[in-house]
C-alpha cells in the first residue's frame, strides 16, 4: 500500500491523460485548463455557431475521457494525442453525411447516366 506522500508523487509524475484514465477527478479540471482554449478555438473555427462549437468541444472532451486509457507517453506527446482526437472529430463533422439514394431517385438516375455517358 502506498503512503500518502508516495501517492502524491506518483500523481504528479503521471500525465493528465494517464490520470484521467486512472479516474483521478482533479485531472479532468486540469485537462480542461490545459487543452480547453485550443480545443475551443478549433471547434469555433470549424463550426457555424457558438452553440455548435460548444457541442463540438463537449464531444471532443468526451472522446478524450473515453480514449484516455489508450494514451501512451512512450508513443507520443499528450498534445499530439489530444490533437488527433480533435482533428478526427472536426473532420468527421466536416465530412458530408452519406445519403441513402434509392435507384428510382431522379437525381441518382441522371448522375448514373452522366457518369456512364459524360452527359446529363
Amino acid at each position: 500500500m502506498l503512503t500518502l506522500a508516495a501517492k502524491k508523487t506518483a500523481k504528479t509524475t503521471l500525465t493528465v491523460l494517464e490520470r484521467i484514465a486512472d479516474n483521478d477527478q482533479s485531472a479532468v479540471a486540469e485537462c480542461v485548463r490545459t487543452h480547453g482554449n485550443w480545443i475551443w478555438s478549433v471547434a469555433l473555427k470549424y463550426s457555424d455557431s457558438t452553440e455548435a462549437a460548444e457541442e463540438l468541444t463537449m464531444t471532443i472532451f468526451t472522446d478524450i475521457w473515453k480514449f484516455a486509457h489508450r494514451f501512451k507517453l512512450s508513443r507520443m506527446k499528450e498534445e499530439v494525442f489530444v490533437g488527433m482526437i480533435t482533428r478526427r472529430r472536426v473532420k468527421g463533422k466536416a465530412e458530408p453525411k452519406k445519403m441513402d439514394i434509392a435507384p428510382d431517385n431522379k437525381f441518382y438516375q441522371s448522375f448514373q447516366s452522366y457518369s456512364k455517358n459524360g452527359e446529363g
